[in-house]
């Protein structure tokens, strides 16, 4: 056998094992469906909430990350994640130094533990959070070099360099759903655009169908793309069907404008 299909092989099963979503974390998970108590229970429930994104589980999470923190100030891991879900819980127009919050508790986890992937990750989407590509990237390759097997890191780190026009980044997405089926689904959406964009429809069109199929949640990202490679491929009643449900799902009419539909979702 290649020695690097080998490779490859025994790390999808490393995170089959150890994973976010791996046999350990979903056993744990299941003895304790609904602790949200400080500290490796909250981490169960923040990992959850990365894969259903359910809007009434964040404010929960957020709050048991923070708990976690006042707990155990010293954990660089716990600091990490609060940073994470607390940009992931921003919006548009929020405040700055509710951003620069962010980079406050990375660089504390930073400090704590110089050889944590998760806290060089943070430093680093905290830094594309405020518009910093540079300092984003080179803090995230650092955190790929730490923790190879990092899926969400690696996935997340290919969205925000694409996001900064960086066409490196589709390579670490690419990574990331290599590794990990559960990786997450906006960065299945994000490698679909970008197949759309190089004109690649038909691949498009496969990878967002796949990835639809076999989806724990409704991603408007890979409908976004399954419909217009679809229209693209001359599946016109497939695409006015998922685009209705799409709209519909905002509660706007199926011939709504794709702008205003999209300002929904973003």
């Amino acid at each position: 056998a290649n020695p690097e299909d080998l490779q490859l092989e025994l790390d999808k099963a490393a995170i089959a094992l150890v994973g976010h979503y791996g046999m350990i974390a979903q056993r744990e998970l299941s003895n304790q469906p609904n602790d949200y108590s400080a500290g490796y229970p909250c981490l169960l429930q923040f990992d959850q909430y990365i894969r259903y994104r359910e809007p009434e589980q964040l404010q929960p999470v957020l709050g048991c990350l923070r708990e976690s923190a006042e707990r155990f100030p010293n954990d660089a891991y716990v600091l990490s994640m609060l940073a994470f879900a607390h940009n992931l819980s921003q919006r548009p127009g929020t405040p700055d130094s509710s951003k620069g919050y962010s980079m406050e508790l990375a660089r504390r986890a930073e400090a704590l533990d110089h050889d944590s992937a998760a806290a060089s990750f943070a430093v680093a989407q905290a830094a594309f959070f405020e518009g910093d590509c540079r300092t984003g990237t080179s803090w995230g390759k650092k955190a790929v070099e730490l923790n190879p097997l990092g899926s969400r890191i690696s996935g997340y780190l290919g969205l925000y360099m694409l996001g900064c026009k960086d066409p490196e980044g589709e390579r670490y997405a690419a990574r990331a759903l290599e590794l990990d089926p559960d990786a997450d689904l906006v960065i299945a959406a994000t490698l679909a655009f970008q197949l759309l964009k190089r004109g690649e429809v038909e691949k498009a069109h496969e990878l967002s169908s796949a990835y639809m199929a076999a989806s724990p949640r409704n991603e408007p990202g890979l409908e976004l793309t399954y419909v217009l490679s679809s229209a693209m491929l001359g599946e016109r009643a497939e695409a006015r069907r998922v685009w209705k449900i799409l709209a519909g799902r905002f509660d706007m009419p199926e011939n709504s404008p794709p702008r205003a539909v999209l300002g929904k979702w973003i």
